[in-house]
């Protein structure tokens, strides 16, 4: 049996922000990548050859929207995961049903490591919206709103309220 994982992140409904640049989402995919596959990849070897993967991970996903000017934004980030789980067979035998496994200790271990996946996929995510908004923005960025201290009156004190 597969037990399916898909980590989502995604900006509140109906914002954007600009797809992060190479130098910010190709350490960000690498970082998270890494810290998945200690706790999601998992295989069995015989004799120093594969013989079952019984869990892995595909790469990142970043989801977008297309605006009215054709410029691709940020939506959203994704990835999707597996793990594999032995089902026990149910035998008409009474005796042979005592010699079959349970497979609690094996979904329990699914469940630890699906919950550290999700704690690193958490710190990942807050990591890369502090890179996006933290970062200088790309040289021929343009404003879709003037900032707010271009707004303000040079004669007129600096208070917010």
């Amino acid at each position: 049996m597969g037990v399916a994982l898909e980590l989502h992140a995604t900006l509140p409904y109906g914002s954007t922000t600009p797809i992060p640049e190479p130098r910010i989402l190709t350490p960000w995919t690498s970082s998270v990548g890494e810290k998945l596959d200690k706790l999601l990849t998992d295989f069995q070897e015989r004799k120093g050859k594969v013989v079952a993967i019984m869990g892995g991970r595909e790469e990142p996903r970043i989801e977008t929207q297309c605006r009215e000017t054709a410029e691709l934004s940020l939506t959203g980030v994704s990835v999707s995961a597996f793990q594999m789980a032995r089902i026990p067979r149910d035998w008409d035998d009474p005796d042979r049903r005592k010699v079959e496994k349970d497979n609690s200790e094996e979904l329990s271990r699914i469940a630890w490591r699906f919950r550290q996946a999700f704690d690193e996929w958490t710190k990942s995510v807050v990591e890369l919206g502090n890179w996006i908004r933290y970062s200088p923005p790309p040289p021929d960025t343009k404003r879709l709103e003037p900032w707010f201290e271009d707004e303000e009156d040079d004669n007129e004190p600096g208070t917010i309220h």
